[in-house]
């Protein structure tokens, strides 16, 4: 499942973390034509000014990070477009300026993943670990 993190230093509203995920999970299906798939998004407020650095400095408070783990390969100049949209969309969804968002899109040709389970999220049978590409594609790994 793709995931983005929101890392920032400063509180968001309700409203704001509503309106980021809504914004990420509808640029990701249709950034990369994946229908409405489920995607995870995850707010880690309140980082303490100070303990994120870049290049040796410390970074301002105002800025947010949102780095997106996806299982699409992108060409660079996909994912620059699909940062440029994140900045614009989470900027106006959120009325935070777009000079506070850092975008960071990683994506990951192959991952292991569990496969499905049963109710009560107990493993059916013969479930394993997976090794799924790109293409969707399943290689069992036992």
């Amino acid at each position: 499942m793709p995931t983005f993190t929101i890392y920032t230093s400063t509180p968001l509203t309700p409203h704001q973390r509503h309106s980021l995920a809504s914004r990420i999970t509808t640029i990701h299906h249709d950034e990369n034509s994946v229908g409405h798939l489920p995607v995870r998004v995850i707010f880690l407020e309140q980082l303490s000014p100070g303990f994120q650095f870049k290049l040796g400095h410390a970074v301002p408070a105002d800025k947010i990070y949102i780095r997106g783990d996806v299982r699409i390969r992108q060409c660079p100049e996909r994912k620059r477009l699909m940062s440029e949209r994140l900045v614009k969309e989470c900027s106006w969804a959120s009325g935070i300026e777009e000079g506070c968002f850092w975008i960071f899109i990683c994506d990951f040709s192959r991952m292991v993943e569990p496969k499905n389970t049963g109710p009560g999220g107990k493993r059916k049978r013969h479930d394993s670990a997976q090794m799924v590409d790109n293409n969707n594609n399943v290689n069992d790994t036992d």
